[in-house]
């Protein structure tokens, strides 16, 4: 299953593309959550169980919804992302991986109201990405209720923060854990109170996790925290002083907080 994945991801990155790899963050996670996961929530690795055989055996279905969000960051273009990952030729490589797939076109949050919530101090653009947020949750909460594998394709990590929590709460739900792998060059593990440039695309892994400081971002949706135990860094090479403190306090909780693979320089 990895294969695949790590190959187009570097196919995208070789052409170039202004996008970040938050569009199949959620699909990796969910398919482990989905497969991997006993009751007791341990992954079994190589040794499947009987109903994940037979799951196996049925067509898998994958939805597809775009949230083309730019504002969490510095620079802009990551707005094109969904229509890049389409032209790049997703669907095609989904399909021809034996999936079923739907697409649901790009999200919109054109009509839908702002909410009244204090706004936090240094979190950039709060008011603007909020309702993209609390928008992408609701979309993946329903999605993942289909049983439909979704795929959000962006590429501002702010619409993380939407996607894997209404993936979460579904699994929640369904007495399943969900485990998150972060592939980037950074943590994004600041929150409001650590971030140096206030961006929220860098707070995004934190906020995933239950750190305070964006405590009225889902309004009235479901906040369902991972714990951050369940969060795998992957890729890392850069950490903010800040994030290493925030970091190193939460694995005082969970021993295996926000553990970095192939990181250069991140602990």
């Amino acid at each position: 299953m990895a294969g695949p994945w790590v190959g187009f991801a570097r196919h995208v990155r070789i052409k170039r593309l202004t996008l970040s790899f938050a569009a199949f963050f959620v699909f990796v996670a969910f398919m482990i959550s989905h497969h991997c996961v006993t009751a007791q929530g341990r992954c079994q690795g190589c040794l499947p169980r009987i109903d994940d055989v037979n799951d196996a055996m049925r067509p898998k279905k994958i939805a597809v919804l775009g949230a083309p969000i730019e504002i969490g960051a510095s620079q802009r273009g990551t707005l094109m992302g969904p229509a890049a990952l389409r032209t790049a030729g997703l669907m095609t490589l989904l399909d021809g991986l034996g999936f079923a797939v739907e697409d649901y076109g790009d999200l919109s949050v054109a009509g839908v109201a702002a909410l009244d919530d204090k706004e936090p101090d240094n979190a950039k653009h709060y008011r603007e990405i909020q309702p993209w947020i609390h928008t992408i949750s609701a979309q993946a909460y329903g999605l993942a209720r289909t049983g439909a594998i979704p795929i959000f394709l962006g590429g501002d990590h702010s619409l993380s923060m939407g996607s894997v929590n209404g993936v979460a709460r579904h699994c929640r739900e369904i007495g399943r854990e969900l485990f998150v792998m972060w592939l980037d060059a950074h943590a994004d593990y600041n929150t409001p109170a650590t971030t140096i440039t206030g961006n929220m695309h860098g707070m995004s892994a934190a906020f995933l996790c239950g750190e305070e400081g964006l405590d009225g971002l889902l309004g009235s949706e479901p906040r369902a925290s991972i714990d951050s135990s369940c969060l795998e860094l992957f890729g890392t090479r850069s950490v903010d002083k800040a994030e290493r403190i925030c970091c190193a306090f939460a694995a005082s909780a969970s021993p295996t907080c926000a553990r970095s693979t192939n990181s250069a320089s991140a602990f």
